[in-house]
């Protein structure tokens, strides 16, 4: 049982489907696979964002002038 849901949470994406997230300056968020931002949801970064496998952004993506955003 726990080795299932370890692996159960190893496949899981970030989906925002209307939230407003923020990455604060000096922080990393980092997403192991996809990144979705639905319509509706906002994304602030002004630290690091990092993606591993897609990003798809049908929402509002705000990047600070210190932000990056990284394919890893």
């Amino acid at each position: 049982l726990f080795f299932s849901l370890l692996t159960s949470a190893s496949y899981a994406q970030f989906v925002n489907n209307g939230a407003t997230v923020t990455i604060q300056a000096g922080a990393t968020l980092r997403v192991e696979t996809n990144f979705v931002n639905n319509a509706g949801g906002t994304i602030t970064n002004n630290g690091t964002l990092e993606v591993q496998n897609d990003f798809t952004n049908a929402g509002t993506f705000n990047s600070g002038s210190s932000s990056t955003v990284k394919f890893i």
